[in-house]
């Protein structure tokens, strides 16, 4: 029976790891792959980014699992009472933002810190 296994490509990144193994009934094995600290799941070496992932184990196989690190981005209101933001979170190295300012009734955005409306 074939056999697979799941490797991090930089273990300060994440791990990886076989969560099921091909059996005599069916030749499926599940594997998935955990980052670590500000660091998250990027792809497999072949570029599928299902996490966790099925795969159909015909002979042995090795899947190497890549990371990416993770940005903090923050988007605050000077004053809360005459408007909030959404959109402050983590967010994977090359993933879209959207960052959005919600003025209170009354009132109206006029900026960013940096400039940009």
């Amino acid at each position: 029976m074939p056999m697979v296994a799941a490797v991090s490509a930089n273990l300060a990144q994440g791990t990886a790891t076989v969560v099921s193994h091909p059996s005599c009934a069916d030749s499926l094995s599940v594997v998935q792959a955990f980052g670590i600290g500000s660091y998250s799941f990027l792809q497999w070496q072949d570029g599928n980014q299902d996490n966790p992932r099925t795969i159909l184990v015909e002979r042995d196989t090795t899947l190497t699992a890549y990371f990416v690190h993770n940005h903090t981005l923050s988007a605050t209101s000077s004053n809360v009472d005459l408007g909030t933001t959404i959109g402050s979170g983590e967010y994977a190295h090359g993933e879209t933002a959207t960052m959005a300012a919600l003025a209170k009734a009354g009132c109206r955005f006029a900026g960013w810190q940096d400039g940009c409306l």
